[in-house]
């Protein structure tokens, strides 16, 4: 039910398994929110053409991705043409958010600073202080907050603006 994205995941445990995925967006610009409870191995590829950045939705993170440990304080950017790999445990709960690599360089050019691969300097991963995560997580969290009770408030003028 995941748009975009080719996906293939393995339960590495028993037990019920339950998701909570929502994911919205335009041709410009995807957002999605993910919950799993059980431990998988996430396999796959982003959105073709988008890069993808993925935000942990909480502060108790702890998970394998692309072969490296992340914590609740890295921004994770998916490499062009990149593969998803993960290992995650019970509590995982992460937001992606995926922008046309054109708009990526569009934004990066009207602010005057390097494109991404340069900012990123070969890094998968960047540590973000605890103010700015917590900022990140609450504009991806309010936003999905939106879209779920509103759902129409994804076709106003100021959605792409805000997203």
């Amino acid at each position: 039910s995941v748009r975009a994205w080719d996906l293939d995941f393995r339960l590495l445990d028993r037990g019920r398994f339950e998701a909570d995925v929502l994911q919205f967006g335009t041709d410009e610009a995807q957002l999605a929110r993910a919950r799993f409870n059980r431990h998988l191995q996430q396999k796959g590829d982003p959105p073709l053409g988008m890069r993808t950045v993925v935000i942990p939705a909480d502060g108790s993170q702890d998970f394998l991705w692309r072969g490296q440990r992340v914590t609740s304080r890295s921004l994770m950017v998916f490499p062009e043409q990149a593969e998803l790999e993960s290992l995650s445990g019970p509590d995982f709960d992460v937001y992606t958010l995926s922008l046309r690599s054109e708009l990526v360089e569009v934004v990066a050019e009207s602010l005057e600073i390097p494109l991404l691969d340069a900012l990123m300097r070969g890094k998968e991963t960047v540590e973000l202080p605890y103010q700015t995560m917590r900022e990140l997580r609450q504009s991806a969290h309010e936003i999905c907050i939106r879209v779920r009770g509103e759902p129409g408030w994804l076709s106003l003028p100021g959605f792409q603006t805000r997203l």
